[in-house]
């Protein structure tokens, strides 16, 4: 009688520890948008900080959590926007140089046409 009151007690602990265990902990769960190296679209990092503030709002982030994971992914936004903006601005010069090339091809070919009309006029 003794052994199966201390084996119900120690398995009422048990079973409280593994139910309340998660519950008692402050433990933030990354979010999704993020994931090692793999890229990441704009709209994913937008969705991400509103999960997050919805969770800080809700109560299931911490305020220094929130104000880290949320500076974490504005940064990062921050980031591929100018990665973006550099990229275009390239693209742009390479547009730009590729345009004058063109054009100093058209002008040697103008000059040629004309050398070869005065050598059959002359």
């Amino acid at each position: 009688m003794i052994f199966s009151t201390i084996f119900l007690i120690i398995l009422f602990i048990l079973s409280f520890y593994i139910v309340a265990d998660p519950l008692l902990k402050k433990e933030v769960v990354p979010h999704k948008a993020h994931m090692g190296n793999e890229k990441v679209s704009m709209e994913t990092i937008y969705t991400t900080l509103n999960e997050l503030e919805f969770d800080y709002l809700t109560n299931k982030l911490s305020k220094e959590d929130y104000e880290q994971m949320s500076s974490q992914y504005k940064n990062l936004a921050a980031k591929m926007m100018k990665e973006e903006e550099e990229k275009g601005i390239q693209e742009e010069s390479v547009a730009d140089m590729t345009k004058q090339v063109e054009l100093e091809i058209e002008k040697e070919i103008r000059e040629q046409l004309s050398k070869l009309k005065q050598e059959k006029r002359g």
